[in-house]
């Protein structure tokens, strides 16, 4: 008999031993032993798995112990976190608007709601202020005039100062060098105004903004500060970016490598870039580093218009129906949106914080739109990958109107409730 024949070795001989009962018997051996080495087997995998977690867990909580031990033996050595920051300091008098009648400043905060453009304070700092100290002031869209005993020593926003193109007076940090100091006794007098004539209750919240954001200390202290207070929007922002450079880098590798890749993951790719752009571009972070405001401010609306284009790219996407020529004419009204803001900017015709308001209600509109448009090709489809992004959206847009909210009662932007949104 040839046991090559045509079969393998192991099936023939399986097929002799089953033929006699003591071949049944070993058989039955055979087998039991096999499902005992098994169990065997994976009893240690799971104990090696056991080990493996007990080991890194230890060692885990010895770096976080070994962690903290490392900051209490630095602490006494490390700078004062309170020195290590730019004082704060707080304006207190009163206030004068077209009425000649006097009004205290009350916690340091003007409060008639319906105030004139031009408002005029006259006070003092509660703490005293070093020579060669720099002040800092949190400015969104006034200028400035600050007098010491009767003497101008700052200035912001005369026309001068800035392109004509630009009508409004950006969001930044502005700072003065003191070349003297100022003490409580001396008299401080403010004059502001809201060139741009928004209306009365917002200016007042912008007026309230600039004495609430007064600090006193080196440029080191104020980036540092700046940094720490709003570090989890920079952290998210340099993460998409990141994210985003890495996810265009690999799709290009995969494609050069002859490996078909979608046209949706460069699209992501791209909008995470402008995403993470567009939250680090503002003016309370660039303008400690740059006096380029009107730049700052620019960048921020046309981010803003490409960003709602490249999402209504990336959605149009997932839409196989005749509804993907909505998404797309939604694409090409932002991308119109951004031509215009940038025509007009330019012109001096408008200014971007001019309209502000205006192009974010528009945009507001359009992703209404497109989420209308998913939700049917979700219901006609039932594809669960748009249940998900639905989902997504609908709790992106609920953080989305808190924050708009917010924006429109106090006149500040709150970027924290656009962080949890795109979080």
């Amino acid at each position: 008999m040839n046991l090559f024949s045509g079969k393998t070795v192991s099936k023939q001989v399986f097929c002799m031993i089953r033929s006699s009962s003591v071949g049944k018997q070993n058989l039955l051996c055979y087998v039991m032993f096999i499902k005992s080495f098994r169990k065997i087997g994976m009893k240690m995998k799971r104990n090696s798995n056991l080990c493996n977690k007990i080991i890194y867990g230890i060692l885990a909580v010895l770096c976080i112990g070994f962690f903290l031990v490392s900051i209490l033996q630095y602490r006494p050595y490390a700078v004062n976190s309170i020195e290590a920051r730019p004082q704060k300091i707080e304006f207190e008098g009163v206030y004068q608007t077209k009425d000649p009648i006097e009004q205290s400043l009350k916690n340091g905060q003007i409060t008639t709601e319906d105030i004139e453009n031009e408002v005029t304070l006259r006070g003092h700092f509660k703490q005293k202020i070093e020579e060669d100290t720099m002040l800092y002031f949190r400015i969104y869209h006034i200028s400035v005039k600050m007098f010491q005993n009767g003497t101008e020593i700052y200035s912001y926003g005369d026309k001068n100062e800035h392109p004509a193109v630009y009508h409004s007076l950006g969001d930044l940090w502005d700072g003065l060098k003191l070349h003297q100091s100022i003490s409580p006794e001396d008299t401080i007098e403010f004059k502001l105004t809201s060139p741009v004539g928004l209306q009365g209750y917002r200016i007042a919240n912008n007026y309230n903004y600039f004495f609430d954001n007064i600090y006193a200390g080196n440029p080191g202290q104020m980036i540092r500060a700046v940094i720490i207070d709003n570090w989890p929007h920079l952290l998210l922002s340099l993460f998409l970016i990141t994210n985003g450079i890495a996810l265009w880098f690999g799709a290009m590798i995969l494609k050069y490598a002859k490996i078909n890749i979608n046209q949706i993951v460069f699209n992501g790719a791209y909008l995470f870039v402008v995403m993470g752009l567009w939250m680090l571009v503002g003016g309370q972070y660039l303008s400690v580093l740059t006096s380029y405001n009107g730049v700052i401010m620019s960048m921020d609306y046309m981010l803003l218009f490409l960003m709602s284009a490249l999402i209504f790219r990336y959605m149009s996407m997932m839409i196989e129906s005749r509804l993907k020529l909505i998404i797309h004419s939604l694409e090409c009204t932002s991308l119109l949106l951004l031509l215009l803001y940038m025509l007009l900017q330019t012109a001096g015709i408008m200014d971007g914080y001019a309209l502000q308001m205006t192009g974010v209600f528009i945009l507001f509109t359009l992703d209404i739109v497109m989420i209308i448009c998913l939700f049917i090709e979700y219901v006609r489809y039932k594809k669960t990958t748009l249940k998900y992004i639905l989902s997504s959206i609908i709790f992106f847009i609920v953080f989305v109107l808190i924050g708009l909210s917010e924006f429109l009662l106090k006149g500040q932007q709150n970027d924290v409730w656009y962080d949890f949104g795109i979080f």
